[in-house]
């Protein structure tokens, strides 16, 4: 097959094209800092920085996750231990009030002590961490405790408007966690002891108070002991996993940044390498095209 001149020239406009593609590729790489700028160019490599990326984001929201449940904890928690300290004062209370020495007048100074420890708690009950109330259940709009008052104003009961529904969110694939505690379960008999202390306290019932109203009262100490400890085997758990969260996404960030960003020095030499081909290619071309009419007419 005979090669003629026009048939070089455009091959060599084509190698041209090739060779101007290249750089551009090459130059969008060095200007983005990415591999891949386009989906085209490396379909595969696209399709395996999508499912990082998506694995990121499930990762991110797995850990904001864990970090919202461990300040709901953290939260409710705070509450508890401001009740220990209530409760601890109450016991104080029923151990002076057992005492037969004691006038009348000052057991009801210390029954209004608990009553006054005992509208607080009602309040205490009612915390919120944000918007949502701690202790209601999934009920977290509203206030789950209400008091009932009697005729003399003191509290006859507290009523439950709450439910006993946990509240769950997902840390990881197919792992789902509750963090919230019943309110029902945690301050239905505290509310109770409280308001039988403060009524043994009135009438001076001594006996109730040294046989029944300390056992009840170390009664529910323990009990909110266990819901601390259930709270703090929670965080436990949940920092672990907030631990194994930061390291996978410290790993996936890893292999992104492998699959997506450039070698920086590597993507240097190619560009140079590639404009010192290109320059190669046009001064060939230069050559190709040079001859005029009269030369090929010799």
């Amino acid at each position: 097959m005979r090669v003629t001149n026009n048939m070089m020239a455009k091959k060599m406009l084509y190698n041209l094209n090739q060779g101007m593609e290249r750089l551009g590729r090459l130059n969008d790489k060095l200007s983005s800092g990415k591999e891949v700028t386009l989906p085209s160019h490396d379909p595969a490599a696209v399709a395996r920085i999508m499912r990082l990326r998506t694995s990121l984001m499930e990762t991110d929201q797995y850990r904001d996750n864990v970090d919202d449940m461990l300040s709901w904890l953290e939260a409710s928690d705070s509450v508890l231990s401001s009740v220990g300290e209530a409760l601890h004062r109450v016991r104080e209370l029923v151990i002076n009030g057992a005492n037969d020495n004691l006038p009348d007048e000052s057991r009801h100074a210390l029954a209004d002590e608990v009553d006054q420890i005992l509208r607080g708690l009602v309040f205490t009950a009612n915390s919120t961490h944000g918007v949502r109330h701690l202790f209601a259940g999934h009920r977290t709009a509203e206030a789950p405790f209400v008091t009932v008052v009697g005729a003399d104003g003191e509290i006859e009961s507290v009523a439950y408007n709450g439910d006993s529904g946990k509240l769950e969110v997902e840390i990881g694939i197919g792992i789902v966690m509750d963090y919230n505690l019943p309110g029902d379960a945690v301050f239905a008999e505290i509310f109770s002891t409280l308001i039988q202390v403060r009524d043994w306290l009135r009438a001076g019932d001594c006996d109730e108070l040294s046989e029944t109203g300390l056992a009840k009262v170390t009664e529910c100490t323990d009990d909110l002991l266990r819901w601390r400890s259930e709270i703090g085997a929670k965080v436990n758990r949940l920092e672990m996993t907030r631990e194994r969260l930061t390291d996978f996404r410290l790993n996936l960030q890893r292999l992104l940044s492998q699959t997506e960003d450039i070698d920086l020095a590597e993507v240097v030499m190619e560009l140079k390498m590639e404009e010192n081909a290109y320059r190669t290619a046009l001064a060939s071309g230069a050559r190709i095209i040079q001859p005029s009419l009269l030369d090929f007419l010799r």
